[in-house]
């Protein structure tokens, strides 16, 4: 999800059902949406992340609020190798035996990432 709000324009209203009625205006250059109300479960989510941090619970937004704007920030900074956006290729034999021996040496030193409180 790029935006804070999701479309409202349902697959099964008049105007995405009959291609006779005119699209009303609040409808206009908005996305059809097959999925249902999604608004609903998205606020549902950040209420349940808000009431389980309680006190902390504007955290919740705020991180949600920095994610919405990293989504639509970050694509903008990648370079697309393919219209794919990455190319397959083998890496330089010195750079794969660093690499091969970071990973034997590290690889039982697992760990469970911890984030900061209401991080959706």
């Amino acid at each position: 999800m790029h935006h804070e709000r999701v479309s409202t324009n349902y697959d099964w209203l008049p105007h995405n059902v009959d291609p006779s009625i005119p699209t009303p205006d609040e409808y206009k250059d908005m996305p059809i949406q097959r999925m249902g109300n999604k608004q609903a479960f998205y606020e549902n989510l950040i209420q349940g992340c808000t009431d389980h941090y309680g006190k902390i619970g504007s955290r919740c937004r705020f991180n949600e609020i920095d994610r919405v704007r990293m989504s639509l920030r970050q694509p903008n900074s990648m370079v697309n190798y393919t219209k794919y956006g990455y190319t397959k290729i083998r890496a330089p034999e010195a750079v794969y035996k660093l690499v091969r021996e970071f990973w034997e040496k590290n690889k039982d030193k697992e760990y469970v990432e911890e984030w900061p409180p209401g991080n959706t």
